[in-house]
């Protein structure tokens, strides 16, 4: 298989055989295909495989808790290498950087899409993650997997965006309403979201500026989300109030 590469190149393999040749690594002694079409029969196509969890993976026989590991890390490679590309140029602590940033990602774009910028603590980027959807608003967007995926990639800080491709560029209420929802969801697990964009053409709006400059000046998420979870907390604690009855 590997003299076959250097041959004739990528080209001329299934996928099943790429994905096979890449198990290799850690199961050096077993036969790989069979594993690998189980992968693809699993998750529909390598990016499904390399988009699993390594829970999700492991369920899979035949692959191993180190398999599952290093199919992780491999899935990483190609936002490492982006990251390092866009570090010198684009400073994500800036507004109008990371609303062009997102603008330019978006153009052309006339169908809906949701886009989540992942960031360390110091808003050095890890990864994009694009989510398709009919809308924003739509059910399909649901927290639990912006949480997902802002766990595996161990981000701090997360940048959302969606695109209105007809307009308008202001968000509507249901938008508000649900980044309200992933806002509070997402301090509940120490990820800060920064900003949330909403793109039309060439344009963008933030409409979480107080949150983007709050952080401008203080530098400080993990005081930042403290500060969030106490609001959070308190929130809770009346609205638990409001509800009990009143006995006299």
């Amino acid at each position: 298989m590997r003299a076959k590469l250097a041959a004739h190149g990528s080209d001329i393999f299934d996928t099943y055989e790429l994905l096979e040749m890449l198990l290799y690594t850690t199961i050096p002694y077993k036969d790989t295909n069979p594993i690998a079409k189980r992968l693809l029969a699993a998750f529909g196509d390598l990016e499904g495989v390399f988009s699993a969890s390594k829970e999700e993976l492991m369920m899979v026989d035949g692959i191993g808790e180190k398999t599952a590991e290093y199919i992780k890390t491999v899935e990483l490679i190609p936002y490492i290498v982006r990251s390092e590309a866009v570090k010198p140029r684009i400073d994500f602590n800036d507004y109008e950087t990371a609303g062009r940033f997102f603008a330019d990602r978006f153009k052309g774009l006339l169908e809906y899409k949701v886009s989540v910028l992942f960031l360390d603590n110091s808003l050095i980027p890890i990864k994009v993650c694009d989510l398709y959807s009919s809308d924003f608003t739509s059910a399909a967007i649901k927290p639990r997997k912006i949480i997902e995926a802002a766990l595996d990639c161990r981000a701090s800080v997360a940048i959302l965006a969606h695109n209105h491709p007809f307009g308008p560029l202001f968000p509507s209420e249901s938008d508000v309403v649900n980044n309200g929802i992933i806002d509070d969801a997402m301090a509940g697990v120490d990820v800060m979201l920064l900003e949330h964009y909403v793109i039309s053409g060439d344009r963008f709006f933030g409409f979480m500026k107080k949150f983007n400059m709050r952080f401008a000046q203080t530098r400080n998420i993990r005081g930042f989300l403290e500060s969030k979870k106490r609001v959070i907390s308190s929130d809770a604690a009346i609205s638990m109030i409001a509800e009990e009855p009143d006995n006299g």
